[in-house]
């Protein structure tokens, strides 16, 4: 028997006695009563189910359009950073190479899943890109189901299904092969398993909430810190009245599920360093990224790291491994960055409360941030994505007054998907902040708005005229604060960059001509970029011309000295020009501005061996190419007798 408040006046009404519920009272206003009521008078197309299969199918064909507008673009060939390193870790599971250890500086899922359908289906990346835009639609089916549930009201889950259906970036990311689709699906469908959960009272499904949380920390590993403040909720819950006996075994059903998924990987991960961690282990790196003397709160290029994301993680390493004198592995790497970051902490606690609050609000920003791919910047591919889609400016106004009304009327019922947004967003402050991280709160976010703006609407019945001014005025204020560009992301900086990631695919699809176009529009924006002149030069020393590669790289070193790629790229063309002397001077110099650079180091050994008659030599540089992570040629190898 649930008590139902209706303007201040009690009535009773049957309901079906839940006993993870149990008794309690929720608040309707006349309009949702009214709403209801209208719901069931409505022919029968006109139902919310039936509304939201078309959502559905609409949503199927938006990203299904998106992905053929994109399947001949760059933007489908690998255009995201992550994407090329994600196909070779796939590439190498499904030829067998299961403990590769290239494999162990990324998260694990996402390869696993790509291998899976190149297994059965061969090498098609558009089945994969296909997959994501049915997960996508999984995601916006639960998004209804979940607001009609805690909302109580299906028409809040129509209006949240119709919204998350036209959202711009999640129709972005069914297309890009980083994991972001398959992540957001994963966490609102373990909070929408967890709610059934509750209410059925089935042991399984507590094991099915864990087993999907664990994919998603596989996937996306910050989202596990939502699972302590799950377990608090399952405990401490007042509705719920079991045994403190039923409710510690739904804690222990919950971690056992998510055991179950990462102890495999971790195995895995032993059997290929010999140390015995978490699948996971450049959490370290990542927070030191976020917090850093000068962090701008998002994600930063550091000193000394490599910009390719396989990259980053291992020169991270390197530079632990310098810092320690002695050899680390991947979660020591990971422990030295994370000491790092707490000493920044601890030096500097103002100007961390003050990196908090920023970060804070660039969560609740309506830019979105890139990191290795540009929403912005990628629209140019595919038309479709100029359509006026939702955005984060529009719906996380709506979130804020959704949220006001929630807790107004039925605070209980919506606690569960309060602690994963604020853990998801709590997450992320931790770190930095970026779009592709930001996406699996989307859902929630979503939830909120919808109920909000529906809300917003019932107060426009004539009783109720009186609580719609004031709620306006907090939507209006919360539109003014969330649509501040607050971004501390130069955007020619960033669009330069964007082009010289263009370039490089082109380079890749040995398209050079097209690479040049991208990197001179990159130096057209950013004419002191050194990264655009290293870039362009290697284009025209592949295309044989190398005057004018010895030009950007010199261009290159005017802007910056002790550039160590410049002074390498310019010691291998003078190599490929017969100029040996001039060639071992650069690679020099490339060591004394990055003692580190094992390609720098490899050079040196070709030339000590081959034209420097300094067999010593050339073995000392050909190990500190090792040491750096960098391989050298097979011939070398071979005539150096290893």
């Amino acid at each position: 028997m649930y008590h139902i408040n209706i303007e201040g006046q009690y009535i009773f009404t049957k309901h079906q006695y839940d006993p993870a519920e149990g008794d309690g009272e929720v608040t309707l206003n006349k309009a949702e009563i009214q709403s209801n009521r209208r719901f069931r008078a409505a022919p029968g197309w006109l139902r919310p189910p039936v509304i939201v299969a078309i959502i559905a199918i609409l949503a199927l064909g938006l990203r299904l359009i998106f992905l053929f507008q994109i399947r001949t673009t760059p933007l489908f060939n690998f255009l995201a950073a992550d994407t090329s390193d994600f196909e070779k870790f796939a590439l190498e599971i499904v030829r067998g190479n299961l403990l590769s250890r290239e494999t162990i500086y990324f998260n694990p899922f996402y390869p696993f899943f790509l291998a899976a359908i190149y297994f059965i289906f061969g090498h098609h990346p558009f089945l994969v890109l296909g997959a994501q835009a049915v997960l996508d639609v999984g995601t916006c089916l639960i998004v209804y189901f979940l607001a009609a549930r805690i909302f109580r009201d299906r028409w809040s889950g129509v209006l949240a299904a119709a919204v998350y259906a036209g959202y711009g970036l999640a129709i972005f990311y069914t297309g890009i092969m980083v994991g972001a689709t398959f992540s957001t699906f994963l966490f609102i469908a373990a909070a929408y398993l967890l709610v059934i959960s509750r209410q059925q009272g089935k042991r399984w499904l507590w094991i099915a909430a864990g087993i999907i949380l664990g994919l998603c920390g596989l996937l996306r590993p910050n989202t596990l810190f939502v699972v302590p403040f799950v377990l608090i909720w399952l405990i401490f819950h007042h509705r719920d009245r079991s045994r403190c006996g039923a409710r510690l075994f739904r804690c222990v059903s919950i971690l056992f599920g998510i055991l179950l998924i990462i102890l495999p990987f971790s195995l895995r991960h032993y059997l290929i360093t010999g140390n015995i961690s978490l699948p996971f282990g450049n959490g370290g790196f990542n927070f030191y990224v976020g917090n850093h003397y000068g962090a701008p709160g998002t994600y930063t290029y550091l000193e000394g790291i490599s910009n390719s994301p396989s990259g980053q993680i291992k020169s991270s390493v390197l530079q632990a491994k310098r810092a320690a004198g002695k050899e680390v592995s991947l979660s020591q790497a990971s422990s030295y960055w994370f000491r790092r970051g707490i000493d920044f902490i601890k030096k500097y606690p103002g100007e961390y409360l003050l990196l908090l609050g920023r970060k804070f609000l660039l969560f609740w920003n309506f830019q979105e941030i890139g990191q290795n791919i540009d929403y912005s910047f990628s629209r140019r591919f595919a038309p479709l994505l100029f359509l006026p889609f939702f955005s984060f400016g529009v719906i996380a106004p709506f979130a804020w007054l959704g949220f006001i009304f929630a807790f107004r009327r039925r605070p209980v019922d919506v606690l569960l998907p309060v602690i994963f947004l604020f853990a998801s967003m709590a997450s992320i402050v931790i770190f930095f902040v970026s779009a592709r991280y930001r996406l699996p709160s989307i859902p929630f976010i979503i939830l909120f708005s919808s109920y909000g703006a529906l809300s917003l609407i019932r107060l426009c019945i004539p009783k109720l005229k009186k609580a719609f001014w004031p709620s306006a005025a907090i939507l209006i204020a919360a539109s003014v604060l969330v649509n501040i560009d607050l971004s501390p992301v130069d955007e020619k900086e960033y669009l330069s960059w964007s082009y010289n990631m263009l370039g490089n695919v082109y380079q890749e699809q040995n398209r050079p001509e097209l690479a040049i176009r991208e990197f001179k529009r990159a130096l057209a924006i950013t004419p002191e970029n050194t990264h655009s002149h290293n870039f362009l030069g290697s284009t025209y020393r592949k295309l044989g011309r190398p005057r004018e590669a010895i030009f950007e790289y010199r261009q290159a070193l005017r802007i910056n000295s002790d550039n160590a790629t410049a002074r390498n790229n310019l010691g291998v063309v003078y190599a490929e020009l017969g100029r040996v002397e001039d060639a071992s001077a650069q690679f020099r110099a490339a060591l004394q501005a990055n003692p580190d650079f094992g390609e720098a180091h490899s050079n040196l050994a070709v030339y000590y061996f081959y034209f420097g008659d300094n067999i010593p030599m050339a073995r000392y540089h050909a190990g500190r190419a090792a040491d750096n992570g960098y391989q050298i040629p097979e011939r070398l190898r071979k005539d150096l007798g290893g």
